[in-house]
């Protein structure tokens, strides 16, 4: 890697990899660091840090590691909620699929109810597990199948009604299909209570 320094202000540092075309802001005092910001944007950020002032440039950095920190903190508080939360399910395929889904992918969402907005629908596929051998998987596996009598307990206590079947499944890959959602919405509700607190 080749990098370097395109301006520099008390120990803040804005750097350059020349061959990869990356950025990245650097405390050199606290080890803090951003993500290498990448393509047009990169380029795009340092044509505007160039033309900052030396204040400007300590400021923008700042609420650039600032960013950082709060993302790497929810994060952390995100997989705390759903270990806990999903450590009475104990392992299984349906909860080890939502935890995967929403630690991998909630730093891209500024807010938990937008991402569950946008992940919340699995008729659209948007929970990735839409083949019938995946769902087939889950009826194999003991822990989901419990699992899935738990969210049906849940769904139940909650409605103060059973749940009625949709025609257009296989009866039991709706099982698994609802069992997923209803997995999801209590990990988001989990993830939500957590991040209240940070």
């Amino acid at each position: 890697m080749t990098t370097r320094i395109i301006k520099q202000i008390d120990g803040m540092i804005f750097v350059e990899d020349s061959i990869q075309g990356v950025t990245k802001f650097v405390d050199e005092f606290s080890d803090r660091h951003t993500l290498w910001n990448t393509g047009a944007d990169a380029q795009d950020e340092i044509k505007s840090v160039e033309g900052m002032t030396n204040n400007e440039f300590y400021d923008y950095a700042e609420e650039k590691l600032v960013d950082i920190e709060y993302e790497t903190l929810r994060r952390r508080e995100t997989i705390e909620a759903l270990d806990k939360h999903f450590a009475q399910f104990g392992e299984n395929t349906i909860t080890d699929h939502v935890k995967d889904m929403l630690t991998d992918n909630l730093e891209h969402y500024g807010d938990i109810d937008g991402y569950e907005h946008d992940h919340s629908d699995y008729s659209g596929g948007s929970l990735g597990m839409i083949y019938n051998r995946e769902l087939e998987a889950c009826l194999d596996d003991d822990g989901a199948r419990a699992t899935i009598s738990r969210c049906l307990s849940e769904y139940q206590d909650a409605t103060g009604e059973a749940l009625q079947f949709n025609d257009s499944h296989d009866p039991l890959h709706f099982l698994v299909i609802f069992s997923l959602e209803w997995s999801f919405r209590a990990g988001v509700d989990a993830v939500r209570y957590a991040l209240e607190n940070v």
